[in-house]
């Protein structure tokens, strides 16, 4: 059987160029979750991912994966996962000097309690800014769609919630979303 693999842009080093590479999919281990990333919003954050300007909590493996926020699928779980299911719509910040998990890829995995549901009619391109901006405050209204269970996702400042709705409108000069 031949090993599974996913797209993605990356660095083999701080300072050097975005390459498009074949890397191997990244599995799901226990209480993490395998999401199908569906749009990334590309910001100043990822810019300095990609300089090496910020501190890790281990040391960096390359190729290093950069992107900070992203929408999409979940499309695997790993044991222990409660709150996910396979083909849940999510919202996520990769909260990278922790997980070393960048969203400029076909496929990332993350811990469950990084992920917050949005409603299955959600535009992903929509929301996939939404994750740092609510984590930095969400002023833009950008209350992250803390689901109907009010489970509160711990990257949320304070207690930014969402009541409901869809999110539409732009979401400020400093984030732009690719898919």
């Amino acid at each position: 059987m031949r090993n599974a693999t996913m797209r993605a842009a990356a660095i083999e080093r701080f300072g050097g160029p975005l390459q498009m590479r074949e890397l191997p999919l990244p599995l799901p281990g226990p209480g993490q979750v395998r999401i199908r990333i569906a749009a990334a919003a590309v910001n100043p954050t990822d810019l300095g991912m990609v300089e090496g300007r910020y501190r890790w909590r281990e040391p960096v493996r390359f190729p290093l994966v950069p992107g900070w926020e992203l929408a999409g699928r979940v499309d695997a779980v790993g044991e222990g996962v409660t709150n996910f299911h396979v083909g849940d719509q999510v919202i996520a910040p990769t909260v990278h000097p922790l997980t070393q998990a960048g969203s400029y890829a076909e496929y990332v995995v993350l811990p469950e309690k990084y992920l917050v549901p949005v409603p299955s009619e959600t535009e992903m391109t929509e929301v996939s800014g939404l994750p740092l901006r609510a984590a930095g405050g969400g002023e833009t209204g950008a209350c992250a769609f803390a689901d109907a269970a009010d489970q509160r996702a711990p990257w949320l400042s304070g207690e930014l919630r969402c009541a409901t709705g869809r999110a539409t409108g732009h979401y400020g000069a400093g984030s732009h979303t690719c898919t």
